[in-house]
């Protein structure tokens, strides 16, 4: 859902920016954002910086696990445990 209505945000945009840049009827401007519609877009990934594992520590799945919050292991808790358990 998030993705189409970026893509539909970005068209629009794209439109827009079209219309600024080129004196074209409105015809070949709405087949332009189409086509640009209709392109692949790559997802945006936020990744979270990889913490180092002290030596002699469970890595963090098994020390989830340890304390019951392994199958809520993207959770609040569950990251909060963890940076107390490596002392962050």
């Amino acid at each position: 859902m998030l993705r189409k209505l970026m893509e539909k945000i970005m068209a629009k945009k794209k439109k827009e920016f079209l219309q600024e840049i080129a004196p074209v009827g409105e015809e070949e401007i709405d087949e332009i954002a189409k086509e640009v519609a209709e392109e692949e877009v790559e997802p945006f990934v936020v990744e979270a910086d990889p913490v180092e594992q002290p030596e002699g520590k469970m890595d963090k799945q098994k020390f989830l696990d340890s304390i019951g919050l392994g199958e809520r292991a993207g959770s609040q808790l569950a990251a909060t445990k963890w940076e107390e358990y490596l002392g962050i």
